[in-house]
């Protein structure tokens, strides 16, 4: 079964002007993250908002949050109980 990533953002800091209209309607809002080396909590990236490739506002954008991906096993990482990864199938049953 996979497991969720939890993102938690502070929505009262996201920079409004760069909410745009997509096709269908919808208005969408660009995020990146990026990991983290130490979290006092155990989140694994940090999220700014993203206003574009060459906008200079990213080089001071502002920080909206976390996100915590959870532990997945790496398909060709050695398995400490010397298991075969070669064939992991990660919704399989042991």
């Amino acid at each position: 079964m996979s497991k969720p990533i939890r993102i938690k953002i502070d929505v009262t800091k996201i920079d409004k002007t760069a909410i745009f209209v997509g096709k269908n309607g919808a208005k969408y809002l660009d995020l990146v993250a990026w990991p983290v080396r130490e979290s006092k909590y155990g989140e694994t990236h940090s999220v700014k908002q993203d206003f574009g490739r060459d906008d200079p506002r990213n080089k001071d954008a502002p920080f909206l949050g976390n996100l915590t991906l959870p532990e997945m096993p790496q398909p060709n990482a050695p398995d400490p109980h010397g298991r075969n990864r070669q064939n992991y199938n990660p919704n399989s049953p042991i």
